[in-house]
């Protein structure tokens, strides 16, 4: 998936189209999205920047569907979060 994951993010930054993405794993959101609409009981609870989502989610929905990512602090010079997902993979977040 991680290569799939490569190939659609290289996709839409080359030819700079508006792109919805599908999907229920938050690592695939938080990696491919410049903003992530969080869906429960069929209604947007929350539509925020991935950094956003991760530092505030709205109420107790959010965070257990974000659940298995923690953001570990701001890497200034990259203007980024450090992720850690719950199988210890590390990823970044674009602000």
């Amino acid at each position: 998936m991680v290569k799939v994951r490569g190939n659609l993010k290289a996709i839409v930054a080359k030819t700079r189209i508006a792109t919805v993405c599908v999907t229920h794993n938050p690592e695939d959101a938080f990696e491919l999205g410049d903003r992530i609409a969080v869906t429960f009981s069929g209604r947007i609870i929350q539509c925020d920047s991935p950094l956003n989502l991760l530092q505030d989610p709205i109420n107790e929905a959010v965070k257990r569907l974000i659940a298995p990512c923690t953001c570990y602090g701001t890497l200034r010079a990259r203007n980024s979060c450090l992720v850690a997902k719950g199988n210890g993979r590390l990823f970044t977040v674009a602000r």
